[in-house]
This record gives structure tokens, sequence and C-alpha cells, in this order.
């Protein structure tokens, strides 16, 4: 996707997502940028996209959204052992409420194959509480 068409996207979306304010939001998907080069990225150029980045960050600080995954693992490196001349990159994320963050989400990091994306994955631990006699 062209820089300026991911910047578009992510304000528009912004605009939309203004009609379900008090909704929880879960936003998934391939944003094609990285937000930290260091953890974020191994091999290949040196460029984030700023504009879109931007973009994303200002969404993400209007409806109070985290990146689960580097909530959970705030200086974990994509992928250990990962030869340098390989290029693999975290560009697929997954934001939430910062409310939703607790004991009962998981999330991991998994190489894809045949891709120089990592995915994330998302786990809900839902937890019913026992029913009385009277259900």
């Amino acid at each position: 996707m062209h820089i300026w068409s991911q910047y578009r996207f992510l304000v528009d979306l912004q605009n939309y997502l203004h009609n379900f304010q008090g909704d929880t939001i879960i936003i998934g998907g391939n944003f094609n940028f990285v937000f930290n080069l260091d953890l974020d990225k191994v091999g290949g150029g040196r460029s984030i996209s700023f504009k879109a980045r931007k973009a994303c960050l200002a969404l993400m600080s209007t409806f109070d959204l985290i990146d689960i995954w580097r909530e959970k693992n705030p200086l974990s490196k994509i992928l250990h052992g990962v030869p340098m001349s390989h290029l693999v990159s975290t560009v697929d994320y997954i934001l939430l409420f910062s409310r939703q963050i607790n004991s009962n989400v998981s999330v991991y990091l998994s190489p894809c194959n045949k891709s120089d994306h990592s995915f994330v994955k998302l786990a809900f631990n839902i937890h019913s509480d026992p029913r009385g006699p009277g259900y």
C-alpha cells in the first residue's frame, strides 16, 4: 500500500470509529509499517513510514488503544536467532483498549512460512462464573 494510502486509511478509520465510542474496539491486520526499527525489524532498509505511523499513533491515542504484543513484551525483539541476512519484520498488529489488558489476554508472535512477516496471535481466556441452582 502506498504511504499516502496508508495514511488516508488510518485517518478515515479514526473518523469512522467515532461512531462506535463506548463500544469495545479491536483492530488487527497488516499495517505495513513498523513502530520500532530496533525491535520490530531485522534486515532490510532502515526506514519507517512516519506519516502512517503518526496517524496510527493518533488513532491509538484517541481511542485509548495499545499494541497488545508490545504492551505484554516491551523489550522483546521479533525473532531471536534470525540471521541478519534475512529480512523479518512485524507489521501485523492487534490494537485493543488499554483497559482490556489483564491476565485473561494472551498474545503470541509467530513466524509466517514464505513471508518476511511475523504474525500476532491473540487469545482471550473467557471464564464463566459458576451458575447457581436457579439456572
